[in-house]
């Protein structure tokens, strides 16, 4: 019996609730397509993430290893089998794509780890040559599956580093492959067998697309909780872990004697008071905000996050020539004339110049924002509503003492 003492089939339900069910299915999955489809993509998230667990170098020796499999794969397969070059075109092309994947496999030993638009090339090169090299095997069912299998390990790497419009390019390149190679066999052979042929295909189609596009929608999945477990909830700036972690890969890029590192750390003067005379809703109000101000003020490549409480840090790498402008800024944007209850901060701003990589990448955080957390200090046990800097280079110099925007 339905609702309202009304029967429904045996297995069926009400209309109204199968319409709405069907409905809500038909619009998450296409939500949930178009957000994989369109989700911003940052190419240097993995290798940071292999290089903070000490996974980087396995992963290129994991790379190397492959592109040497792949060349012995195409000098076993074409040059000493029973299925013989038949030209000297053939062989020279034989000779070159072997060539070029030992060449490779030196290259991820030797180099460092590739930029995005190197990888790019890189992923390029194993699709072009792994399908030069499946066609011109394509007589002999036993070098196809072999090359088959390599195109899956293309397909990791791609699930790994780049974004899902690439790895759809990647799934219908390899599926145009292994259809153009079976169509071949199919020709070339005087008796072939079509339900064998097709139930090999039908495998090889779910092996090439189908595990990569699980994997690497998971893995966005996955990264989407690293990186909210990175997020403070209130303001969305990263949190004091997330800031932790992604200074690693800043600190590890500064390498010029003309950059600095500044490391800038806010505490609002007042908030509980405020809180306890406002309430917390205008508390809250006033930490989004001043989170809003603190990211436009800082540089565009520039690390913020709220530490905590009342309490923000900025870390940025600059031009040495920028320092003073960028500090100053970021200190005044707390304070803002149309707010309805006046807000200003403390401000410790720790500046280190000079040679940058003799920084300690493991442990630089800690200490940098330890350094800038004791200017802070300094500036609120001075009254607060104030600026303090102090710097490597001159580490017995006064500390710069400024007022918000009033100096």
């Amino acid at each position: 019996m339905g609702e309202g003492g009304v029967e429904h089939p045996e297995g069926a339900l009400p209309k109204s609730t199968s319409v709405a069910e069907v409905g809500t299915t038909r619009v998450s999955v296409r939500s949930w397509v178009a957000a994989w489809w369109n989700a911003d993509f940052d190419y240097a998230w993995m290798p940071a993430f292999l290089r903070r667990w000490r996974l980087l170098r396995p992963t290129k020796w994991a790379v190397s290893v492959w592109c040497s499999v792949f060349g012995a794969y195409v000098l076993l397969v074409h040059l000493f089998t029973r299925h013989d070059p038949d030209s000297a075109w053939r062989t020279g092309i034989v000779v070159v794509v072997a060539g070029s994947a030992f060449y490779a496999a030196v290259r991820w030993v030797i180099a460092p780890w590739p930029p995005a638009h190197r990888s790019l090339w890189f992923v390029f090169w194993a699709e072009s040559a792994l399908t030069v090299s499946i066609l011109l095997g394509s007589g002999a069912t036993s070098s196809v599956m072999a090359g088959s299998g390599l195109i899956v390990a293309t397909g990791m790497y791609v699930t790994l580093l780049h974004s899902s419009r690439i790895l759809v390019l990647h799934l219908l390149w390899a599926g145009i492959t292994i259809l153009a190679t079976a169509i071949h066999h199919a020709l070339i052979d005087p008796t072939p067998e079509y339900a064998l042929l097709a139930a090999q295909v039908l495998i090889l189609a779910v092996l090439i697309t189908g595990v990569p596009l699980i994997q690497h929608i998971g893995l966005q999945f996955l990264k989407q909780d690293a990186e909210g477990s990175h997020r403070d909830p209130l303001t969305g700036l990263l949190n004091r872990r997330g800031l932790a972690s992604e200074s690693q890969r800043l600190f590890a890029a500064a390498r010029s004697n003309d950059t600095a590192i500044v490391t800038v750390v806010t505490d609002l003067d007042g908030l509980k008071t405020l809180n306890d005379t406002h309430g917390h809703a205008h508390g809250d109000h006033v930490l989004r905000a001043v989170a809003t101000r603190l990211a436009h003020a800082a540089p565009a490549t520039a690390l913020v996050a709220r530490l905590g409480g009342d309490e923000f840090a900025t870390i940025a790498t600059i031009p040495i020539r920028d320092v003073d402008h960028v500090v100053a800024s970021i200190h005044a944007a707390v304070h803002s004339p149309r707010d309805a209850v006046e807000v200003t901060a403390s401000t410790g701003a720790w500046i280190r110049t000079g040679l940058v990589p003799v920084l300690d990448v493991s442990t630089a955080f800690s200490q940098e924002l330890h350094l800038a957390d004791l200017a802070m200090y300094e500036a609120k046990n001075s009254g607060g509503d104030r600026l303090v800097c102090h710097s490597s280079t001159a580490p017995t110099t006064p500390a710069r003492h400024r007022k918000h925007g009033r100096h």
